[in-house]
């Protein structure tokens, strides 16, 4: 069934498409639900196994915030049936499950059904599954006979005799399957995990074939080692990881030469501050930063492959992989990966903190990471996030797959309660994705469909026993354990998610006494959940608690009470003093960045602090050497209050304002840079004129970090320069379309036009137009082809009705004491020689 997304249902007369009848809009907020019985549906590639029925389903999902939930669903279409299985000859595709012992559905049809799953296999109900069963017009009772497994422990997978049942069955599988890829490395982590005697052949050939002594790589993820392929930081970073585990835990010094080639490739291929990418990073030969440090291309910073590749690094010390550029590289990425304790989740990638209390398990695996390197602070925190996650599991980029692989690996960082309480919410969830055989496969949309995730949860299931790796608590610091008053805190803290609306529900029915006191939270998650709650009520009686809240001698609690007032916005402008003196005089970063967004969602209650943001953010931190602060002041001061309207660049100080965005487009972020181009906007080329060679050169430098984005302001630069003619701009306009890099669609079109507007002067890059050209044919663009052979008869035509304007050159313009003169200049010659473009 992996066609799924074209197979239609021929049997009825009506077409339904299941994004009007069942709302698949990013709101959420569904419409009526289609009845399978009566209507056709087109299926989509969301599909879900159900249990060890055999039967693989499909249901009328819904989306919000990037995961597929069915809060809604009633009913449950059969696609496959299992040769073999219970459901064999009983249950049929094409039919519709309407309900569990002679009841139909009357809440989510995929959470019941996993529940009746988990009774069903109790000793006293004897493995029997009873469904309600629609057929061709006709509703039946059929009863499933499943294996009996007995039922959870109170305290599973500690002293749990279904666990162990399943652990058993499922190592069987894993055993067959030790595929050359993630899933099959947590296959052979599950099988060295269980110690089972009879799978140490098999896991020692694995190992040693996956790390063997003469493994060669480079930084460009060619080499003589098959590691997977394709983005070589996920690959590298989960063989390094296994290899490790695998030494640690059996001395094997066979792989160990691989161990140390790929811990010290990794630690090479590292970025600036501290990430990787799904790839390494580069050095280009060419850059503007003094010390040539790694870029990342594509998406930029990749968390989710960059904390495998630093859990990685961690392991390898330990297993005796040890040198200077490794110890640097442990040290820089422990710096990045601090930054979110007490903040948020671990992001994508270099962004703020994530709102909720996991983002595809990027927690949990930075827990487990802390632990081992005894930083008990960020691993407590991010071991609270985790287990405060229970009702989240479902969320991941691409899907949930590194949510359950790591999450309760995490969570046991805490301790066996943490566990215990983490997974009791979801034992309906483990007992739908176990399949008949004993596997798991993943469920639902996603990169990684049909994934095998049988060792991600076998390695769940065994934590009850000897740890034997450090992903499962071998090296666990009991400090850490929780206590009950801490543990019911952290439970407490994710109480009330749902996946449709992320506990907006919950929070709204919660009184005002309820709301302020969860401001004060250890969860930033929490805190922010009830500011939003606060925000979204008309009452402004709170607006003096938290102003008190504000004077507090607890941090969490100043942090709640200026995210409560950042989300009143205007009905809260009674705070702008006191926010401008926190921004201006608090200690903790974060607070001034909330006291920031405060300050920009109020209006014109913001404007006096101005001044302070100006000079707040145009002030460097050597302490903090991503400029994070800069970032969020810059965002909030040229993103909303300039742009929304209420007063212009032109009203303010102009010397500060000029020398605050030279400042800005020089944060290492060329994504948060973007927020200045308003005062582009705002200003004109003469009144702009003293920053120019700033401007200018940001186009040239994409940033260290935020690559994804850094076109955005670099296309916004020289759309200010080719405007008024800007000699140096002509040649960057072809600089900067580089058709090898990623989003090339998004710059092509855009730097046309501005290659356009130089009429005849553009006629020297004629030629590389046509090398762009024959990329494009080579690639069958047609489209683009077209383009390019438009502009170069238009620039052709121009040249020889002599229609060449006259160019500005900021070279030219720049004072002859400009203090940098010298150095910008050769800059822009250089651009200007890579493009084999004599000056016009």
């Amino acid at each position: 069934m992996d066609s799924i997304s074209t197979f239609f249902r021929g049997r009825y007369a009506t077409c339904l498409l299941i994004a009007i009848a069942f709302g698949l809009s990013g709101s959420g907020q569904a419409q009526a639900q289609p009845d399978m019985t009566k209507e056709q549906v087109r299926l989509t590639p969301h599909k879900w196994n159900l249990g060890p029925t055999g039967i693989r389903s499909w249901m009328p999902y819904s989306r919000a915030r990037d995961v597929a939930f069915t809060e809604r669903v009633r009913q449950i279409l059969v696609i496959d049936v299992a040769e073999g299985s219970p459901a064999d000859g009983l249950v049929r595709k094409d039919d519709v499950i309407l309900g569990i012992d002679g009841q139909a559905f009357d809440s989510d049809a995929r959470m019941a059904f996993g529940h009746a799953i988990t009774e069903a296999e109790r000793e006293e109900n004897g493995g029997k599954l009873n469904l309600l069963v629609w057929r061709d017009g006709a509703t039946r009772e059929v009863t499933l006979q499943l294996k009996v497994l007995g039922s959870y422990s109170d305290t599973s997978p500690w002293d749990c005799e279904k666990s162990q049942r399943i652990v058993e069955a499922g190592l069987k599988h894993a055993a067959d399957n030790l595929t050359n890829n993630i899933p099959g490395r947590f296959n052979a982590l599950a099988l060295l995990k269980s110690g089972r005697p009879e799978y140490a052949d098999v896991v020692r050939k694995y190992f040693r074939e996956l790390g063997p002594p003469d493994l060669e790589l480079s930084l460009q993820g060619r080499g003589s080692g098959d590691l997977g392929g394709g983005y070589v930081s996920w690959h590298w970073g989960h063989a390094l990881i296994a290899l490790a585990e695998y030494h640690l835990a059996t001395g094997d010094d066979y792989v160990l030469p691989a161990i140390k080639t790929l811990a010290d490739t990794i630690a090479r291929g590292q970025s600036a501050f501290g990430t990787w990418g799904h790839v390494m990073a580069f050095t280009p030969e060419y850059y503007l930063k003094e010390n040539n440090i790694g870029l990342l291309g594509g998406y930029g910073a990749l968390n989710s492959s960059a904390l495998t590749l630093h859990y990685g690094l961690v392991l390898a010390q330990r297993a005796g992989a040890d040198n200077d550029n490794i110890r640097r590289a442990v040290e820089k990425s422990n710096e990045f990966f601090k930054f979110y304790v007490g903040k948020g989740s671990i992001p994508y990638g270099d962004h703020g903190p994530w709102h909720r209390h996991s983002n595809n398990g990027k927690n949990a695996l930075a827990a487990l990471m802390f632990n081992a390197q005894g930083e008990d602070e960020a691993a407590r925190y991010l071991g609270r996030m985790t287990v405060a996650s229970y009702h989240e599991r479902e969320h991941g980029h691409t899907g949930p797959y590194f949510s359950f692989a790591w999450g309760p690996l995490g969570a046991y960082t805490l301790g066996q309660d943490a566990v215990v309480e983490f997974l009791k919410p979801q034992r309906w969830y483990y007992d739908l994705i176990r399949q008949w055989d004993g596997s798991f496969e993943f469920h639902g949309r996603g990169t990684y469909t049909n994934w095998d995730m049988t060792g991600v949860f076998l390695l769940t299931y065994m934590l009850s026993e000897e740890p034997r790796l450090d992903m499962t608590g071998r090296n666990r610091n009991e400090a850490l354990t929780l206590s009950d008053e801490e543990l019911q805190a952290t439970i407490d803290a994710g109480k009330g998610f749902t996946l449709h609306d992320d506990g907006e529900t919950y929070y709204d029915e919660r009184s005002v006494a309820e709301l302020l006191n969860d401001l004060t939270s250890w969860s930033p998650t929490q805190r922010g959940r009830a500011a939003a709650a606060l925000g979204r009520r008309s009452e402004v009686g709170v607006v003096g608690q938290l102003l008190e809240m504000l004077e507090s001698d607890d941090l969490d609690t100043q942090l709640g009470a200026a995210e409560a007032i950042k989300e009143l916005g205007s009905k809260a402008s009674d705070a702008a003093p006191q926010l401008e003196s926190i921004l201006k005089n608090a200690d903790d970063m974060w607070l001034r960045v909330l006291a920031t967004e405060a300050l920009a969602n109020m209006g014109e209650a913001a404007h006096p602090a101005i001044p302070i943001m100006l000079r707040v953010a145009k002030e460097a931190d050597d302490d903090d050497p991503r400029q994070m602060l800069q970032r969020y002041v810059a965002r909030a001061l040229f993103g909303t209050i300039l742009a929304s309207g209420d007063i212009s660049a032109r009203d303010i100080d102009r010397q500060e304002l000029l020398e605050t965005v030279a400042a800005v487009l020089t944060n290492p972020s060329g994504d948060f840079r973007r927020s200045v181009h308003t005062v582009y906007e705002q200003l004109d080329y003469e009144e702009l004129r003293p920053i120019l060679p700033a401007i200018l050169l940001a186009v040239m430098d994409p940033g260290v970090t935020g690559i994804m984005f850094s076109d955005r302001i670099r296309l916004k630069g020289l759309d200010l320069l080719t405007r008024n003619h800007v000699r140096e701009a002509l040649p960057l306009s072809l600089d900067l379309m580089e058709p090898e890099r990623w989003n090339y669609h998004f710059r092509f079109t855009r730097l046309m036009d501005y290659i356009e507007r130089y009429e005849g002067a553009a006629k020297p890059l004629v030629p590389k137009l046509r090398e762009f050209r024959d990329i494009d044919h080579q690639r069958q663009t047609d489209g683009r082809v077209k383009q390019v052979n438009d502009l170069i008869e238009s620039i052709e035509r121009h040249y020889q009705a002599g229609n060449i304007p006259e160019l500005r050159s900021i070279i030219d313009d720049l004072p002859a004491d400009y203090e940098h003169r010298q150095e910008r200049e050769e800059h822009f010659r250089q651009i200007m020689r890579e493009f084999n473009i004599e000056p016009i």
